[in-house]
């Protein structure tokens, strides 16, 4: 079981890390937008536009 104080400096932590958005145009009106932080890659989702 993780120690209540670390779970709250793991909380801290990585809601003070900077998010970084990259957008990819893959195709007409759609894109592969990917997020990531000081730790990597995180979340990849398609947008889709027009």
């Amino acid at each position: 079981m993780i120690d209540p104080d670390d779970r709250a400096a793991i909380v801290e932590a990585a809601l003070a890390a900077d998010i970084e958005t990259l957008s990819l145009p893959v195709a007409p009106g759609l894109s592969l937008e990917l997020a990531y932080d000081d730790w990597g890659l995180f979340a990849a989702t398609w947008q889709a536009g027009s």
